[in-house]
C-alpha cells in the first residue's frame, strides 16, 4: 500500500509540474506507465497475504470454524497444514519477486523525477528565478 500511495503522489506531482512548466509530456507518460506496471504487483502481493492468512486459519485445529479434513474432500493424504505451508512458501516467493520489481520501478521513477527537477531548474535559471 505504501508503493501504491507513492506512485499516486509522484504521478500527480509529475503531471502538475509538467503542466505548470510546459514540459515534455513524455515525463508524465513514463511515470504513468511505471505506475500501471506496479499497481497489479502491489494488489497481487496484498491478496497473497490474505490467502496465506486464510490458509493459516484453515490449518488451525483449534478454530471453531475449521473446514472438513482434506482427506475427506480429496482422498489425498494432505492436511490443511500442508496446504498452508506450500501456499506460504509460494506466496513468499511471489511477494519477494513483486518487491524486487516494485523496487526497480520506484528507482526508475526516481530517475524521471530527477529529470523533471533538472528541467525545472534549467527553466527557472533561464527566467532568472533562482
Amino acid at each position: 500500500s505504501v508503493v501504491v500511495t507513492y506512485f499516486i503522489g509522484t504521478s500527480r506531482w509529475c503531471k502538475e509540474v509538467s503542466e505548470t512548466y510546459r514540459l515534455d509530456p513524455s515525463f508524465v507518460a513514463r511515470s504513468n506507465r511505471l505506475k500501471r506496471q506496479t499497481f497489479p504487483l502491489a494488489v497481487v502481493g496484498m491478496l497473497t497475504i490474505v490467502t496465506m492468512t486464510a490458509l493459516g486459519g484453515a490449518a488451525d485445529p483449534a478454530s471453531a470454524m475449521s473446514p472438513p479434513p482434506l482427506q475427506q474432500l480429496t482422498g489425498a493424504n494432505l492436511t490443511w497444514a500442508d496446504v498452508h505451508l506450500a501456499g506460504s512458501l509460494i506466496g513468499l516467493a511471489l511477494i519477494g519477486y513483486g518487491f524486487y520489481v516494485m523496487a526497480n520501478n520506484i528507482y526508475a521513477n526516481l530517475g524521471i523525477i530527477n529529470e523533471v527537477m533538472a528541467e525545472v531548474k534549467r527553466i527557472r535559471t533561464e527566467r532568472g528565478l533562482d
